[in-house]
């Protein structure tokens, strides 16, 4: 039975699906060590990135490609399906990790408790670099162009979005017109922060808030209660909150 060497999913729903289990009850004949198909597709890409920088390791028994600049910590991990040894050939999903250390000294000004203030950045599926976004599920036959497939992929989308943090200018533009894919506008913020300190931080929250008049206001009551309890707290699913949180701590709106 022939195999796509991807499939595309734009409802992470439908994804999660096809992760937990193949369409169908089986995709052919098993070939080999599903294990073995899967180091083999992490060596190919390492190969592939070698002169870009990247390293092969083992992270929880999963492939790990990683590229450490500066204070940058880039992560390519090759996550089995979780019933690979049930299907034909085994499957992958291509997922993305970045951390900069810097973060920590912004964030454990208000993470509880700050000992444990995250680096982390970003993290999604390689596909959600794609236009239009959505998640990969990469089927690993037996077949070259499998493997030829997903380094251009990572080559075409997640090293381009890795090089937007080496480059000051092009990071600034980039978080300023919201062109970063996978990193949240709080996120956003500490990066300005981390990198480009205060009073640019505080330009970017007032161009990002001003159009946005009730998520602007939604902010301002926030902060106000936050210096009012003097407890700025941690971070929440809500994006308001955790604005407040960082322009409380680093008196972002003075006029709040």
């Amino acid at each position: 039975m022939d195999v796509s060497p991807r499939q595309i999913f734009y409802r992470e729903a439908e994804f999660d699906t096809a992760w937990r289990r193949p369409t169908g009850s089986r995709w052919g004949k098993r070939v080999g060590n599903p294990d073995d198909a899967v180091w083999a597709a992490a060596n190919f890409l390492a190969g592939a990135l070698l002169r870009d920088g990247f390293r092969l390791f083992k992270n929880g028994g999963s492939p790990l490609l990683e590229r450490r600049t500066l204070r940058l910590v880039e992560e390519i991990v090759l996550k089995p399906a979780p019933d690979a040894r049930r299907r034909g050939h085994p499957a992958v999903a291509v997922q993305l990790h970045l951390s900069h250390t810097g973060l920590r000294g912004v964030r454990e000004r208000y993470w509880r408790p700050s000992s444990r203030a995250p680096q982390v950045v970003a993290s999604g599926d390689l596909g959600q670099l794609d236009i239009p976004p959505g998640w990969v599920l990469w089927n690993l036959t037996p077949r070259q162009e499998t493997l030829e497939e997903m380094v251009e992929w990572v080559e075409r989308l997640a090293l381009p979005w890795f090089e937007t943090f080496h480059r000051p200018t092009t990071l600034r533009r980039a978080l300023d017109e919201r062109m970063v894919p996978l990193v949240s506008l709080e996120t956003s913020l500490e990066l300005m922060l981390t990198e480009f300190g205060q009073v640019e931080a505080a330009l970017f929250l007032e161009r990002h808030l001003t159009p946005e008049t009730e998520l602007r206001e939604a902010v301002r009551n926030e902060v106000r209660r936050i210096i009012a309890a003097q407890t700025p707290m941690g971070f929440g699913d809500d994006t308001a909150h955790n604005l407040a949180v960082i322009a409380a701590c680093f008196r972002l709106m003075p006029k709040a």
